[in-house]
């Protein structure tokens, strides 16, 4: 285990980093989605063995709300072994050793992952908390007559309208436990610039300010609108963005959103019900890397994830 060295890839790995990632997964991608997704942004670790890159291991911060106050959280994305040096622990000793520097050199307060069944028992082995799955609530589509009564836009939004979009998220995000705060490099980033995905954006407003917003997203190949993010700083804007999603032109069956939203309980209110379908979530504190295990003021949202 000695022989294999821990470093973080700049640019001129990053090309190397993305073939070894390629072989771990069997799959490739476009170049535009590597670059959105491995940007400079993005803390990209590797275990070199013998000159080659045969593990990898991601954190990308991000702004939030932790236990009440502003800070940065690391979201823990694209873990890899490649074939060959699988079955040695290298999940495990790149996990802790890239945990290890971000102790060191983060400002990050926290970290957290939403890894499939198969990462999950290495992700136990390395010491994070693991929380109750994460269900999805859905309702199924009613075929209505009408239209969305608040502002809505596709695909792109205006300067003006993502500023608005990043104060109500902030605000939105007091208090609480744990909140990826949407700010207007987030919004650009995750859900503006990723290849190939066009999203929805509806905005409700009070007194002239942005008081709700929510992003959509239709999966056309199982015909489903995912609610990818809400929030909002009143309870009567949330639920008239709510029933808007009803009335989104796209040939939906269903609509679907992680039940750790905040607003958990005005979507049940609205008719959705819990589904079959869970992810794992885990997380970790970055100072001492002790296991982190939520109990309440959380709000996870599917854009706080969804990064290949």
């Amino acid at each position: 285990m000695s022989n294999y060295e821990l470093i973080k890839i700049g640019s001129e790995k990053k090309n190397d980093f993305i073939l070894s990632w390629e072989a771990a997964f069997k799959r490739e991608l476009s170049r535009e989605i590597y670059e959105w997704i491995f940007n400079e942004e993005n803390i990209k670790y590797s275990l070199v063995y013998n000159g080659e890159l045969v593990a990898g291991y991601c954190l990308y911060p991000l702004p939030c709300i932790w236990k009440g106050s502003r800070s940065i959280a690391l979201l823990c994305n694209n873990v890899f072994v490649c074939p060959g040096h699988q079955g040695k622990q290298l999940f495990v000793k790149i996990s802790k050793e890239a945990l290890n520097d971000a102790s060191r050199n983060s400002v990050a307060k926290v970290a957290y992952g939403i890894p499939n069944s198969l990462a999950l028992p290495g992700h136990k082995k390395v010491g994070w908390g693991v929380q109750y799955p994460v269900k999805f609530i859905e309702k199924k589509a009613i075929s209505r007559e009408g239209s969305p009564v608040n502002e809505w836009h596709y695909g792109t939004i205006s300067d003006d309208v993502r500023r608005a979009f990043a104060a109500c998220s902030e605000m939105s995000s007091k208090n609480r436990i744990f909140s990826i705060i949407k700010d207007e490099k987030f919004i650009k980033w995750r859900y503006e610039s990723k290849p190939g995905v066009n999203y929805w954006f509806g905005f409700s407003k009070k007194k002239g300010h942005v008081s709700a917003y929510c992003v959509c997203k239709f999966y056309r190949e199982k015909k489903v609108l995912h609610v990818v993010d809400i929030d909002g700083t009143d309870e009567d804007s949330v639920r008239s963005l709510i029933n808007d999603i009803e009335f989104l032109p796209e040939d939906f069956d269903r609509i679907n959103l992680w039940s750790s939203t905040i607003h958990k309980m005005l979507f049940i209110s609205e008719g959705y019900s819990v589904s079959s379908e869970n992810d794992n979530f885990i997380a970790i504190h970055i100072d001492d890397l002790r296991p982190v295990f939520f109990e309440s003021c959380v709000n996870l949202c599917l854009g706080d994830n969804d990064v290949y």
